[in-house]
């Protein structure tokens, strides 16, 4: 996590806000919330959420999957105030895909506190835009920083449309080069050793799981793996945890999840957790098993 505090965030923005690209406004540059600046260009956008009963668990922490959820919200805001309109994308046929995540958690929130979401584009790629988030407490220190990969689909072939047919590149005027981890965002390669530290289940998708597209929601993943990493008994106080999503899943679809611990320290436990496609139940496509998500999940002891 690069930063400890809403005062260092700031001094970033500020470091930011001098590159005369940006023409801020000197009463923006002296004050002590340089962030409004950035707001107001749609450079970044930030929303108070409210953590309920409803969205805690047994031990009055967060649910991450709700985690995930408030970043939904935030990033859908911000995509509609730099003129990626959800009503526009849905009629073209097109939604926004999340490809890869990584979070830095000092810890989750409690239940009935108070929280302040950031959310930034920091980089265009060639299919893509990264995305930062920052997650605030009530006295201004940083908890979770996230790092993300987006992509936008094409509902009817099912392929990702390039970004510049979006906006193109070296004419996108809403990236804040700002990052909030270290995270490279690479495919998760590791393996899931056969020994008696692995959890393995199956699991049928159904229609709680799905979303407008009519496939599973990125949120719901998150509460498979949680589930699964909770049924090795280690523990849940999360230091790291980074998600590939590589293929979507339907109604019917049947699935394997399967978690391992892949190192231990005195510190920590690493784990890999992966949701593997097997069957639809409900019509034949003839797929063959393959991995729908990978996800690497670090335990403080």
């Amino acid at each position: 996590m690069k930063f400890n505090n809403l005062q260092e965030f700031r001094e970033a923005l500020q470091n930011v806000a001098a590159d005369k690209a940006y023409n801020t406004e000197e009463a923006y540059l002296n004050s002590g919330n340089i962030e409004d600046y950035f707001f107001k260009e749609n450079l970044l956008a930030y929303k108070k959420f409210h953590i309920e009963s409803s969205q805690s668990d047994n031990k009055d922490k967060v649910h991450l999957a709700f985690i995930f959820s408030f970043f939904e919200v935030i990033a859908g805001e911000h995509s509609e105030n730099i003129g990626i309109h959800y009503t526009d994308m849905r009629s073209k046929n097109q939604t926004w895909i999340l490809n890869r995540i990584a979070l830095d958690i000092k810890y989750l929130p409690n239940k009935y506190d108070d929280i302040t979401i950031y959310t930034w584009q920091s980089k265009q790629s060639s299919v893509g835009f990264y995305r930062e988030f920052l997650v605030f407490n009530e006295n201004n220190e940083a908890i979770i920083a996230a790092r993300s990969f987006w992509s936008i689909m094409d509902l009817s072939s099912r392929t990702i449309i390039p970004s510049n047919e979006i906006v193109a590149s070296q004419e996108n005027p809403f990236i804040l080069p700002v990052k909030t981890t270290n995270a490279k965002l690479k495919s998760i390669k590791a393996s899931l050793p056969e020994d008696d530290n692995k959890i393995s289940y199956k699991y049928l998708i159904g229609y709680s799981d799905l979303d407008a597209n009519n496939h599973v929601n990125n949120t719901r993943y998150i509460n498979m793996v949680i589930n699964a990493v909770d049924f090795l008994n280690l523990g849940l106080d999360i230091e790291s945890f980074e998600v590939n999503y590589t293929s979507e899943l339907v109604k019917g679809d049947l699935v394997s999840i399967e978690a391992s611990i892949v190192e231990e320290t005195n510190e920590y436990y690493s784990l890999a957790v992966y949701i593997k496609f097997l069957d639809n139940l409900i019509e034949s496509n003839k797929q063959e098993a393959h991995d729908s998500l990978k996800a690497l999940v670090k335990l403080r002891k």
